[in-house]
């Protein structure tokens, strides 16, 4: 009841491309049995580092190869192409990043390779060759200084002998043509010999012809079955959901009508909630500023009234901002450079006055419920505002930086940095993990109503498929509508326009 491949058998002798594919194999294994044995070894062995690496094999290359969009092409041949090679991509990088990762400890027939020491390695290959380069270009412009200095016998001898270096084609052209004469004038003497490079591949073609190996390994040749059940798992839910969306979703309507009245109605909820979390910032401003004035009038009871002017209105000033320029204004209209920067304070402090934090409007939405159920599901909102504001039972994070007295000065109250500790720092998890309880529940349903309830009955399939839906195709799609994705695809979009727009205004020039 296990389906195994046995098209290539253990210690079976091949040949041709076969035996190229189980040395490479035999190789892999090889290297791979030394590297495990010099780990449970103090010293590594002479053998490990005399023979070269080579890399572990493995049929499915993941996000690099086609598995998955040839599996949805079978499977789904009704779909647009450009439908089956998406949701095929999509499948491929969810088997790297959430399967194979971990399977790969499991079964040595799949192969986890990071994608962030892959790119490293990228570019530090581009920089090496760019280096190379580099040292080709001094090299060149050494050569050619040194001939310009010879005479001209000896600059005619370089370049020509750079010519020939730099026009490999130059020389092989000749012989190339007078084996192409032979040839066709029907000439049945012993050809002229052919190039280096075309002899060398014409060698490597006969070798693999008659090249043929025992097989030791079977390992990074044959299928992981799981891997493939992974595959037809999620061709077979991916699928489902686009041909149900493109049979029952009218995609003009949604994204004509719908869409619109969506954002318009999230607009007028986000200005109401930014109108409430202004009022309450300028009523703490006043509160804040007389408190101030208050603690100010008390030193300057407290001191000589010459000596005190001017450190508390440097004090103020600082803390307050504006609060002074009225009165100032009377000595300013002596000084019109002072009335100058007053002006240009007092305009910059009115804009940080019009200015609201990002965490205020959330509180305005935590308290009016205005949220989207996946960012408070499962979350008790009024422990969150209420049990602790203050953080004297819970530790704040280690981003947390606290609030200064320009802050609360400004209108930034206490509270509001410790939520935002809280829901927007680095380490806070609350909002992802809402996210995540509220996609199981609708990767519940979207299985429910997709898949046949056969499959369905079983509670192991029942639960992968959920969990699979909800981590890896759910969680993903619900972050690319965050605010940084959505401003960087409003950036790049803008930025096309630009550029469709610049190289128009060039081609009229011309």
């Amino acid at each position: 009841g296990y389906s195994v491949d046995n098209g290539t058998l253990r210690a079976q002798m091949v040949r041709g491309a076969q035996a190229v594919q189980a040395a490479r194999a035999n190789d892999a294994k090889r290297d791979l049995m030394r590297r495990t044995l010099d780990a449970t070894t103090e010293l590594p062995s002479s053998s490990s580092t005399q023979q070269p690496q080579h890399p572990p094999m493995s049929l499915y290359k993941f996000d690099k190869g086609t598995t998955a969009s040839m599996r949805m092409k079978t499977m789904w041949p009704n779909l647009a192409p450009v439908i089956n090679d998406s949701l095929g991509k999509l499948t491929e990088f969810v088997l790297r990043d959430y399967v194979s990762s971990w399977y790969s400890k499991v079964d040595l027939q799949v192969v986890y390779q990071d994608p962030e020491e892959e790119e490293v390695k990228r570019l530090q290959q581009e920089h090496q060759q760019q280096q190379q380069q580099q040292q080709l270009r001094s090299s060149s412009n050494s050569l050619a200084q040194s001939i310009h200095s010879q005479g001209n016998g000896e600059e005619e001898d370089e370049m020509a002998r750079r010519k020939t270096i730099s026009n490999p084609s130059e020389v092989v052209a000749p012989a190339m043509k007078e084996y192409t004469r032979s040839f066709t004038d029907g000439d049945q003497a012993q050809l002229p010999p052919l190039p280096h490079k075309m002899q060398h591949q014409q060698q490597q073609r006969q070798q693999q012809q008659q090249q043929r190996t025992l097989v030791l390994t079977t390992t990074g040749t044959q299928p992981a079955p799981f891997i493939d059940s992974m595959y037809s798992c999620f061709a077979y839910l991916l699928g489902m959901l686009a041909t149900r969306s493109s049979e029952n979703v009218n995609i003009l309507e949604l994204l004509l009508l719908h869409l619109p009245h969506i954002l318009g109605q999230n607009l007028r909820v986000y200005r109401e909630m930014r109108r409430l979390a202004l009022e309450k910032k300028r009523r703490r401003v006043i509160a804040e500023r007389e408190k101030l004035r208050k603690k100010r009038e008390w030193s300057n009871a407290a001191k000589s009234e010459g000596n005190n002017n001017g450190g508390s209105q440097s004090e103020f000033d600082t803390l307050g901002g504006s609060f002074l320029s009225s009165n100032s204004s009377h000595h300013n209209s002596n000084n019109p450079a002072a009335s100058t920067s007053s002006a240009s304070a007092t305009g910059t402090s009115k804009s940080r006055e019009g200015d609201v934090s990002e965490i205020a409007i959330v509180r305005e939405y935590l308290l009016a419920g205005r949220f989207h159920r996946a960012l408070t599901f499962g979350l008790d909102v009024p422990s969150l505002l209420f049990a602790d504001p203050h953080a004297k039972d819970t530790t704040p994070g280690p981003s947390y930086k606290g609030n200064s007295d320009a802050d609360r000065v400004n209108g930034h109250s206490d509270e509001d940095a410790i939520l935002n500790d809280r829901l927007l720092s680095p380490e806070a998890t609350l909002i992802e993990e809402c996210e995540l309880d509220y996609g199981r529940v609708l990767a519940s349903k979207l299985c429910k109503l997709s898949v046949p309830k056969t499959e369905m009955e079983s509670s192991i399939v029942r639960t992968m498929l959920v969990e699979m839906m909800a981590s890896c195709v759910l969680g993903p799609v619900m972050g690319c509508f965050c605010p940084d994705t959505m401003n960087g695809w409003l950036i790049t979009g803008l930025g096309l326009l630009d550029g469709s727009e610049e190289e128009g205004g060039r081609t009229k020039e011309g």
